[in-house]
């Protein structure tokens, strides 16, 4: 399996989940933040709704989190929690290897990203995929290249949207500009999802992204 330590761990931070039943919710994924923490809510169901908070704060839980968004927690006044909460840690955690002899790592396992992004499970899908190709190759060494490549956007995505978390300034500046540039917002989520590859934001995008960002 390589090293067993790390190649980097960054921002470790700690997210707890509950669901709650509701007479109805927008079928939209919702990402609400502040200065101390983020509030997501997934539609799960038609009258449900898991919500999560996400933090530095090993203490801090939902209950607590809420009247941070007065908006959400309006919404949310009569809902009934139809699950527990539950947590654990969530980082960005990058290993030197994945394989070694006829092992293989897979999932968090083989290295993480903050929940923030969204991405946990459908990383875990997109290696087995690799990781099968590799098995019937009987090469082991092609999902180790493919796994790198396929953690490295998400890795990038982790580390800008924890640069976020951290910069009141950054992330005004980003909301901000993401509400008067729905196109930027919208073409910067299809290569987060894989819909579009990175390549598809030239590098003249990027320098306007950066020059727009600090005029929004």
């Amino acid at each position: 399996m390589g090293q067993a330590c790390p190649l980097r761990a960054n921002g470790k931070r700690f997210g707890f989940r509950q669901h709650f039943q509701v007479r109805s919710w927008p079928n939209l994924v919702d990402v609400h933040w502040s200065k101390r923490c983020q509030m997501l809510t997934t539609p799960t169901d038609a009258q449900e709704v898991c919500v999560s908070v996400l933090s530095r704060d090993p203490g801090l839980r939902i209950s607590q989190a809420l009247p941070l968004f007065p908006a959400l927690a309006e919404k949310l006044r009569d809902a009934t929690p139809t699950s527990k909460e539950l947590g654990n840690a969530t980082s960005l955690n990058r290993l030197r290897a994945v394989t070694r002899g006829r092992v293989a790592l897979i999932g968090d396992a083989s290295g993480s990203v903050d929940a923030i992004t969204g991405h946990g499970l459908s990383l875990a899908f997109q290696q087995a995929i690799y990781l099968a190709e590799a098995f019937a190759r009987r090469n082991l060494s092609h999902y180790e290249s493919v796994h790198r490549k396929i953690a490295a956007m998400p890795a990038i995505m982790t580390r800008l949207m924890l640069l976020m978390e951290r910069s009141t300034w950054m992330r005004r500046r980003t909301l901000r500009l993401f509400e008067n540039k729905p196109d930027v917002f919208s073409k910067l989520l299809s290569i987060h999802t894989g819909a579009l590859p990175l390549s598809s934001l030239g590098i003249g995008e990027m320098i306007d992204f950066g020059w727009k960002l600090l005029k929004a």
